[in-house]
């Protein structure tokens, strides 16, 4: 029982809390199903402009790499951009060049953000 007890408490403290929060830009105008570019890029936070989303990290470093890998879009004609922050365990963290928005420095932000038709 004891053995049990240990290793449950060491499991639960091996995992941080890492809180993503997303503001995401939608594009002008109308999806090609006939809803609006914002309410198809809102359904990811349930249809709102911002959320926040728990994701699973052991590490700050896992939680940064997480914030980064959200910044990832591949729907260009719907979302604009993406303003992606995050929390460890509580704390605002910065990513790896010192900024709150994990998406400035996202290597695909050319190809990805600011790609509207309209």
């Amino acid at each position: 029982m004891y053995k049990f007890f240990i290793v449950s408490v060491v499991s639960f403290f091996a995992f941080g809390e890492c809180v993503l929060h997303y503001n995401r830009t939608a594009c002008g105008g109308q999806h090609r199903n006939g809803k609006t570019n914002q309410a198809m890029s809102y359904l990811k936070c349930s249809g709102d402009k911002e959320c926040d989303k728990t994701v699973s990290a052991s590490s700050m470093e896992q939680c940064q790499e997480a914030a980064l890998k959200a910044c990832s879009n591949r729907r260009f004609d719907i979302t604009k951009r993406k303003v992606i922050t995050a929390k460890w365990n509580g704390a605002a963290i910065k990513d790896k060049h010192g900024n709150e928005d994990f998406c400035l420095k996202y290597e695909k932000r050319a190809q990805e953000f600011d790609q509207c038709l309209e």
